[in-house]
């Protein structure tokens, strides 16, 4: 086999175009904390999913104190109260998104149960090396300022 190796994915066959869903990003932004900060406490109406640059990151999630180390990932979703606990050094890189339903599908699609616990949302592992996409949208970000 020669030196390049391609892997090619492909969307899965689906019957109707109408049972698809989209994505949609609504904002992306870097928070690098300069001291400690206790960002008050707020309900969630869309989708926030939170990489940890530097951690832990700290957090009240559904009254409940959650700690996702550097390379963890959170998933907040909507209805969800939360808090932010921030310390001198903390970096964290959000990505807030909507879930849009297809025609076909019901309009309470969601990615968690209602009921999840809020530990359940914690993604562990280190999760920087796979935030491709969240690299490339800070670079367009840096890019766009200039």
């Amino acid at each position: 086999m020669g030196p390049i190796v391609q892997i090619l994915f492909r969307r899965p066959i689906q019957i109707q175009s109408k049972a698809r869903i989209g994505l949609v990003f609504d904002n992306f932004h870097l928070l690098r904390a300069s001291g400690t900060y206790e960002y008050p406490e707020h309900r969630h109406s869309d989708y926030e999913l939170i990489l940890v640059k530097e951690g832990p990151y700290l957090c009240q999630l559904n009254t409940v104190e959650l700690s996702v180390p550097t390379g963890g990932v959170l998933v907040i979703k909507p209805g969800d109260t939360h808090q932010d606990h921030f310390r001198k050094g903390d970096a964290i890189t959000c990505l807030h998104f909507r879930i849009i339903p297809g025609l076909e599908v019901s309009s309470e699609l969601a990615l968690f149960r209602k009921q999840c616990a809020p530990a359940s949302q914690v993604c562990a592992g280190n999760h920087l090396c796979d935030a491709t996409l969240l690299e490339a949208l800070q670079h367009e970000s840096e890019e766009g300022a200039k």
